[in-house]
Order: structure tokens, then sequence, then C-alpha cells
């Protein structure tokens, strides 16, 4: 009863979107607009603004892409996005350039039937310049059409102003309403359907009620001051509302499958990946100190070494390797030998660990860099604790001249809080884009056992790429990743800190880490060398109540130097070895969030869509309430199986099928044999009456569930080998543990053996 009444307000608001995915061959639209505002002092960037940021992950998990669209530009026309399913405004400023074009623009976008939804102040109300704004009887036209109104009324004072929160769980949801509340604009439902979630009012003045955060049934509001709550000197965060359920509920809930990024073969992705930063520190832990050893031989014996069973993707920086810049072959030989491992994955780091990646797409970045060339320290043989001893030692003999010189010329315009004075690690030779892409893989790829080849560009730096060194990626072959820091633990307590999948840049999507790495921890490695022992916290924020993010494991090979920071990584990793997870290489990661962003939903009436395009996206998800059903296999087509986890129905579906088909049934309406889920991810299922085939492949033991009937009993093969009868239990779940084949595909048969 109570799941039933909780639900009761998502139900009311399916109308449009439901209605549409029951319509025959026709695409699901995922696409929502974002206007943001890049003359806003604290968001210049598509990167920087609160659009990104903090809504943008809220729209990915619910299966939508955010077009960000400049309102500092001329608008596009809205009917050349007619795969866009709603617009919202976020702006953060309180005037703007030009107000008409932006409430053209909504008007056209919501007579067209597209939802709007408005977080924080209705800054296209008024112009910058003082003159031309728009009236309040014109912008109410947009507004009531998804169910508020706004009047012209505004309370200043908040001291006896009275908070009556309506929708439990959607208000107060990180934080609550702490005095004094935040001036308001008085806002009020314009249709019986609009349901008022937050309502506002001076005691005793009943003309100052304002309904700050509502849902209609074509869009909603979350007021300024009322949708989340902002620290501007420590830039500290949290949601007022509950992002997520309110998006759910503006955008209306769909019963058509949602794309998932977390989730394969019915477990939560799990993947990890090292940035070569550090590969020629020596170590600082005894007793690799004394023999000189590098940290990257101290992660890959510690870190990489005993944990067969966890993919990892390493990449160098081809200047810490390469013998024309500072590479020596001790460091070359560490990268064969951590290559040589079948569970690892080769990336690139770059050749030369840009810092800042917008300086080098300026016309004048060469001339830039040469004046600034002493700035470099070239190479050090093997650097670290004794080099760095030494170089103090010389500078207190020589007064500490040339420390007071790079000082004075130290300006702290590179890398995060000013850590780095120079757009990049490495300046041997001129920056070259083709290099830092394509030319590294090439030569990573000399590094490499036969058969093994580079598939991913793990970003450095401020990992903000720009279009050209997306496509160059591309153009390379490389699937891309970093950037995003999601961290949600007790220093960052909010959902908001939980990055979206990535970021759109031009034509092309940088691709976000899961998680941040251990820079973050340790205040850029400077400090709590420990630190990177709280990412179980995410880790767990992350899975429960609602999953948003895989596993990931994401560090540097300086983790290797200091004995605080192993023993964190090492704690992680055993966490992670006691998870139930899918560990797969970062590049497949990589690959499965550029299959979200292609991903068609074509619904086929009856509870039934096709689904398109994904790549190597192999999970759709179905959120509550439409979590309660089952996949109908007499309908369906190229779906591998199905579970309920994490407060949802994941559909794992088969990368043998280009097209496959999901149908939904009663919870009762199975009829077929089926994966509940898999360490190993699964492909190419064959179902016949007495038997079933499938290829799997994977690290570790090929732990699996499948769904038979009660106590069936099967004859078990690997690769044509039989390996013994396997039995179901009572409830009809059949647990396999296959041999470890160390990522190899592996044939696997089941024969129904008849008692």
């Amino acid at each position: 009863m109570i799941r039933v009444l909780a639900y009761a307000l998502v139900l009311a608001f399916v109308g449009t979107a439901c209605a549409l995915a029951q319509a025959p061959a026709q695409s699901v639209p995922r696409r929502v607009l974002v206007l943001w505002d890049s003359t806003s002092v604290s968001s210049p960037t598509w990167r920087a603004s609160f659009a990104h940021s903090m809504l943008e992950m809220p729209l990915n998990r619910l299966g939508y892409i955010a077009e960000p669209l400049d309102v500092a530009k001329k608008l596009p026309d809205p009917a050349g996005f007619a795969d866009a399913h709603a617009v919202v405004a976020w702006l953060e400023t309180d005037s703007v350039s030009d107000p008409a074009d932006i409430l053209a623009f909504l008007d056209r976008a919501t007579q067209a039937g597209m939802r709007f939804v408005l977080v924080g102040e209705p800054g296209f109300l008024r112009a910058r310049s003082g003159v031309g704004g728009v009236s309040l009887a014109a912008a109410n036209a947009v507004f009531e059409r998804a169910g508020f109104r706004l009047l012209d009324e505004f309370v200043r004072l908040t001291f006896d102003v009275e908070a009556e929160p309506r929708v439990p769980g959607l208000v107060e949801y990180e934080r609550a309403l702490d005095p004094p509340l935040t001036p308001f604009a008085v806002w009020r439902p314009s249709d019986p359907a609009t349901v008022s979630a937050l309502v506002l009012r001076r005691r005793d003045r009943p003309e100052t009620e304002s309904h700050v955060v509502m849902v209609g049934k074509q869009g909603g509001l979350a007021a300024f001051g009322y949708s989340h709550f902002f620290e501007p000197e420590l830039r500290r965060r949290q949601w007022r509302i509950d992002p997520i359920a309110f998006l759910t509920r503006a955008l209306g809930a769909s019963e058509a499958p949602i794309p998932d990024v977390t989730t394969l073969v019915g477990r939560r992705i799990y993947f990890s990946h090292i940035d070569g930063d550090g590969w020629r520190n020596v170590t600082e832990i005894q007793p690799g100190r004394r023999l000189r050893k590098l940290s990257a031989e101290v992660v890959l014996e510690e870190a990489i070494a005993p944990f067969p069973d966890l993919p990892v993707t390493m990449a160098p920086i081809v200047a810490d390797l390469h013998p024309d810049w500072c590479g020596t072959p001790e460091g070359r030989a560490i990268a064969r030998r951590i290559f040589a491992l079948p569970q690892v994955e080769a990336g690139s780091h770059t050749w030369t660990h840009p810092f800042d990646w917008p300086f080098f797409e300026r016309p004048d970045a060469e001339a830039l860099e040469r004046a600034i060339a002493s700035r470099y320290p070239g190479c050090q043989d093997n650097p670290g604790w004794f080099a760095n001893m030494v170089t103090r030692v010389r500078g207190r003999l020589q007064g500490n001249t040339e420390a007071k010189k790079r000082a004075a010329e130290f300006d702290g315009q590179y890398g995060a809080a000013g850590a780095y004075n120079t757009p990049r690690a490495y300046a041997g030779k001129p920056y070259a884009l083709a290099d830092e892409i394509g030319g590294a893989a090439a030569y990573i790829q000399t590094l490499l056992p036969p058969g093994k080849t580079i598939g991913l560009v793990q970003w450095s730096g401020n990992t903000a790429p720009g279009e050209a060194a997306l496509a160059a990626a591309a153009q390379a072959g490389l699937r891309n990743i970093n950037g995003g820091d999601t961290r949600f633990d007790a220093e960052f307590n909010s959902l908001s800190y939980v990055a979206p999948i990535g970021r759109r840049v031009g034509a092309h999507w940088q691709i976000y880490a899961a998680a941040s790495n251990e820079n973050t921890y340790t205040d850029l490695w400077s400090d709590r060398f420990f630190g990177f022992r709280d990412l179980v916290q995410t880790i767990a924020n992350t899975g429960a109540p609602r999953r948003l993010a895989p596993v990931n494991v994401y560090y540097h090979v300086y983790s290797g130097e200091k004995d605080a920071a192993l023993q964190a990584l090492l704690g992680n990793l055993a966490y992670v070895r006691g998870l139930e997870v899918a560990p797969i290489f970062a590049s497949h990661y990589a690959a499965i969030a550029e299959g979200f962003y292609g991903a068609r939903i074509v619904a086929l009436g009856d509870r039934a869509w096709r689904i398109e395009d994904r790549g190597a996206l192999q999970t759709v998800r179905f959120d509550p309430p439409f979590d309660e059903a089952a996949v109908d296999f007499a309908r369906a087509r190229g779906v591998l199986g199905f579970r309920r986890d994490a407060g949802a129905l994941y559909v794992a579906l088969d990368p043998a099928e280009a097209s496959p088909v999901v149908a939904l049934a009663s919870a009762g309406a199975v009829g077929a044999v089926y994966l509940i889920d898999s360490r190993w991810p699964v492909r190419g299922l064959k179902r016949e009456a007495a038997r079933f085939e499938f290829a799997a492949e994977g690290f570790g033991a090929g732990t699996m569930r499948w769904r038979v009937a009660p106590d069936a009993r099967y004859a078990l093969a690997v690769d044509g080998t039989e390996m013994g009868e396997v039995r179901a239990d009572a409830g009809g779940t059949l647990a396999l543990s296959l041999p470890r084949a160390d990522g190899r595909r592996v044939a696997v048969r089941l024969r129904r053996v008849q008692s």
C-alpha cells in the first residue's frame, strides 16, 4: 500500500509520455534542451555551470541527453529539435542580453508540445541593459503551459515566513530550509492538476503565499533559493529538492526503457584506470627505497599483479618512456612487464601531459610557451625524494637565488589551485596535437606484446580537451575518458558532486571517469596521503538507494611512492573484491557511455520497444513503478535476462543482437531460461527445448546465475570439455562458476539431464 501511494503522483504525470511510448514505431524523445548563460560570472563555460555540474547527471539518470544552448548567443529555431522532449532553463543570472529572443524560443518550444522546467531565477524577463525586457503577461503565457504563473509580487522580509512542505521527500532532500529563508517571488499554480511541493507565506499575509516548488502536467518549477543551497566561499553545495524525483515528475514518468551505463549482465560495472604521472618517481616505501625502485614497479608488484581478477587500464605518459625525452631502459622494461599481464589494457596519458588544454587552442600558444620556457624543469634521473633533497640542499648553498627567481615567476596560472606553473609537464619540442593523441598511442603500441592494441586516451591536467582534441582521438580510433571527479562522501556530502556521464564538446562527447582519483583526496598530492581510502564511501553512496555510477578505482602511478597512499589503494581494491560486480576494461566502459548518447528507443506499442544504435551499451532499466513487470520472452528478441536490484528492473541485452526488442508482461509471465546476473559479460545466447548455450569472457572466476526450472539438472561443458553436472535450487536458480580464463572468450553449453 505504501509503495502504491508513493508512486501515485508519478502515475498522475505519465500522460503524454506513456501515450507516446505506446504509439507504434515512434522514437522516444531523449533530448532535453538546457538554457544556460555564458555571461554569468560563475559559469563562463558549460563545464562550470550548475546546469552541467548539478542537473545533467539527474537528466542522464532518467535517460535524457542534455543539449546545452547558450542564451548569450542567438538561439536556434526549436523546430530543429524535433526529437527534444523538454526545455530546462537554469541561467544563474537575474537578467540577460536578449530577453525577447529567449522568450520567443520558449514560446515556440512549448507551443510545439515540449515541457518546460524552470530552475532558479526567471532571468530572461529583464534585459541587462535595462531596456528591452518582456512583459509578465507574455512570460506567463509560457509558464501557464507548464502549469504555473508568476505574480508581480516579491517578498523581501522572511523573518516571519512559514514553510509548508507538501510532498514528503521531494523537498528538504539534502538540506533543510534553514533560516533566514531566501527572499522570493510569488508563484502560483495555474492548473488544478499542478502539485505544489513547497509553499511559503508570511504569517497572516495570504497575498504573500508562494508555491516555490511545483510540478505540472507539462513541466515544473524550483524557484531560486529553494532548488539548492550554495556557499560561494568554499563552493559547497547541496540539493534542497530531490532532483531525480523532481525531474521524474516535471518531465513526466515514462514507462519506456532507460539506457543505463552503471550495469552489465545484471551486476554493477567495475573498471579501474591508472594515469602514468609519477612513473619515474623513486618510491619512499622500504625496502624499495633502498633498492631505488620506481613507483611504477611498486604499482605493478603490489596493485596490479596480485589482482588478476580485476582488470585495469594503464596509461603512461610517453615523455616518461621515450628515449629522446625522459625515458630510460628501466622505465620501458617496467611498462612491458605491466602490459604483458592479461588483466592489463593499454591506454595513453598523452605525450607531454598538457595541464591546460585550452591554452594550446590559442593561436599564440607557441610564443607564450617560449616566454616561460625557463619554468620547465627538464628531466632528472630517477627523480623522487633523493633528487628533491639534493635540490633543496643546493638551493640553500646558493642562497636560494634560483628558488627566489622561480617564485617570482610563479603566477599560479596553470592547474588546480595553482599547483602547476606551466601549461604542460614536458616541453622538449613544440606542442603538436597529433603527437599528444595519435602519436602517443602509436609509441605506446611499440611496448605492447603481440595481439594487444591501445584503445583509450586518458585526458591529463584540467581534463578540458577541446573539440579538436576529441576529434583527434576519434580519428586515431581511441575512446576517451577522464574529468568529472565524482565524489559522494562525508567531505562532499551531496548528490550534486556526482558527475554526469560526460560533456558535449562540439560534435563529440568527452566521457567522464566514474569516480575521482586520489588527487582530490590528498590536497593535490600534498597532504593526507591516506585520503584515497574514503573512496569506499563514494562507491557505497552511488550504489544505493539508487545506482548512480559504476564502481571506478582511478589513480596515478605516484600512489606507489608513499606507503599511506599505497595502503589506501590496496584497501580499495580489497573492498572491490568483496562486491558483486562485472569487471571490464576502462575502454569498454567508455564505449558503453558513448552508446548511451547514440541509443534510440523505438516504441512498438503494447509495452514493447526496439533498441537501436546502442553501440556497446547492453542494459536498459525500468524505474518504479514500472519495475514490477517482467520480460515477456515470447515477444522479446535479443534479451539475455533481467534482475530487480537497487530499486529498479535491469534488463540485460545480448551484444550479438543489433536491434533487440524488450517487451514487458506481468511479473509471472516469463516462460524462458534467462540470465539473472554474471561476473563475466555474456553474448550469443541460444535457447532450445532441453539446452542453452552462450559465450562468455572475463577475469576471475566466471560466477553467474540463471533462472531455470526448479531443481533442474544440467550437464555443463566449457569449450567442449565436460565439467560435470550442475543443479538448480528449489526456486529455479542455477549457479555456475566457470574456471578462470584471463579474459579469453569461452563457449558454454548446458544440456538438460532428465531425472
